[in-house]
């Protein structure tokens, strides 16, 4: 099932699916997958009071197969560029699928995000971007810093929902207005209003219907009100 709100195409199913048989073109992905914790209940008990954001965090708390989804993606752009949100667990393994190709550039963001306390151990203060890129593909400006600090934020109510400000620049550094932006784990649609915010199209896969209908929400409210003042 697909929805279309003006520059905004939302797709209800699987992101493997949709990669598989999208036969168009996008010029970023920018995309937040499932994240890979060890022994999540007993480590990361505190990561919610809530019991049902505990259960959905687990339920996702696997990963993703990285090689199969990167090199589908890359399939549907002319120049690979992708920015992947993920954790410490998974980044060695992004890192290594972006370096198997010399052409690619791989960059490491951080994203700062406030006081996550966890127990007796490290604070889950910080998230990683991994930007890989290659030459000729859109990168917007010089010297841009590589940390971002923008604390967490759940306005629609998504346990793990990234903040529009940081996802704005991401856009600005990815990608030029009336582009195309892919994000194939979707979520609550964070990035859906960022593009509507900077002028770009975007396309978004979610496969949990009921994250799918606060996305078309969402979408359908940010739609309404306007262009946001950035």
């Amino acid at each position: 099932m697909s929805i279309e709100i003006n520059n905004c195409k939302l797709i209800h199913g699987d992101c493997i699916d949709f990669l598989k048989n999208f036969d168009g073109k996008v010029d970023v992905v920018i995309t937040d997958p499932p994240y890979f914790y060890n022994d999540y209940s007993k480590g990361n008990a505190g990561f919610d009071e809530k019991q049902e954001n505990i259960d959905f965090i687990k339920n996702i708390s696997m990963g993703f197969d990285v090689d199969i989804v990167f090199n589908l993606i890359k399939k549907k752009q002319e120049k690979i560029n992708i920015f992947c949100f993920c954790n410490d667990l998974l980044l060695s393994e992004i890192i290594s699928w972006g370096k198997k190709n010399k052409k690619y550039q791989v960059n490491v963001l951080v994203w700062e995000k406030g006081v996550r306390p966890f127990g007796e151990t490290y604070l889950h203060n910080v998230e990683f971007i991994v930007h890989i890129r290659e030459s000729g593909s859109h990168f917007g400006g010089q010297y841009k810093s590589r940390i971002f600090k923008h604390l967490s934020k759940r306005e629609w109510g998504h346990p793990t929902e990234k903040p529009v400000i940081l996802l704005r620049k991401l856009i600005e550094y990815g990608s030029y207005e009336n582009d195309t932006v892919l994000d194939i784990f979707m979520g609550s649609a964070s990035l859906g209003e960022a593009c509507i915010d900077m002028n770009r199209n975007f396309i978004g896969v979610e496969k949990d219907k009921e994250i799918f209908d606060l996305a078309v929400k969402r979408i359908k409210t940010v739609s309404s009100q306007g262009v946001l003042a950035l």
